[in-house]
């Protein structure tokens, strides 16, 4: 039986510091946060912080085009009358 990781064994990033390692404003991962999209997050007296592992996976998933291929809904129905 594998122990679960513990989060003390993991390093911690701020938004502000994510967001430099990305290229990408604290801005933009506040909105990924409210859409449900990017790298998991936990939340500590009201701020987000990401644990690296979690910020690895997800950008190994990204990497290896796991992301959903499936079209966009227009909320249409397109079956013929």
């Amino acid at each position: 039986m594998t122990q679960p990781q513990s989060i003390l064994n993991d390093t911690l990033l701020s938004a502000k510091q994510l967001a430099a390692l990305l290229g990408k404003t604290p801005v933009a991962l506040a909105y990924w946060r409210y859409q449900g999209i990017g790298p998991r997050y936990i939340t500590v007296f009201r701020k987000a912080l990401y644990r690296a592992s979690d910020v690895d996976k997800w950008l190994a998933e990204c990497a290896t085009g796991n992301q959903s291929t499936a079209p966009v809904s227009t909320g249409r129905d397109n079956k013929e009358a």
